[in-house]
């Protein structure tokens, strides 16, 4: 538990810095200036895409009911940290890890996406299932008398005219 802990907590850190590490660490192994665009455009969406999997995992609703990640989450977190580590610092630039990184990325996003759709669906399905308890029997329901109000669309002493 305290491994999940550590992580919840440091999951704003990572969105931050990860970004930094992959431009700036991969900034020192880079051979032409098509690499250092590349770094320089992958840094932002690979920041940008860690905000969306950390909002999609900030909204699940069973994440907030227990109040921190569970393991699923723990796992594409440190997914993402070792691929953006390998690929900031194993060597000379390659496309492959950059390529890998854009895939564990999304990936992520799209496994935290369906979780909380599920999980949304689940809850939709509860809030349904709890409101037809309600009248199971399928019978019309009683709501007294009913008056029928008319009003004359010539009236000239309505109030508003």
């Amino acid at each position: 538990m305290k491994a999940l802990t550590v992580i919840s907590r440091a999951q704003p850190f990572l969105v931050a810095l990860l970004p930094v590490l992959l431009f700036f660490g991969g900034g020192f192994f880079v051979e032409s200036g098509w690499q250092v665009l590349v770094l320089g455009v992958g840094a932002p969406l690979l920041f940008a895409g860690l905000i969306v999997l950390a909002v999609l995992i900030w909204l699940r609703p069973d994440r907030r009911a227990r109040g921190g990640l569970d393991w699923a989450d723990a796992v594409s977190w440190l997914a993402v940290t070792a691929v953006t580590l390998l690929a900031a610092f194993a060597g000379p630039f390659a496309w492959w890890r950059i390529s890998l990184l854009a895939l564990v990325v999304i990936v992520a996003i799209w496994a935290a996406g369906w979780r909380l759709f599920r999980e949304s669906h689940r809850l939709v399905e509860q809030t349904k299932a709890s409101f037809r308890g309600a009248n199971t029997a399928g019978r019309p329901v009683d709501i007294g008398e009913l008056t029928v109000i008319e009003i004359d669309p010539t009236d000239q002493d309505r109030p508003g005219r």
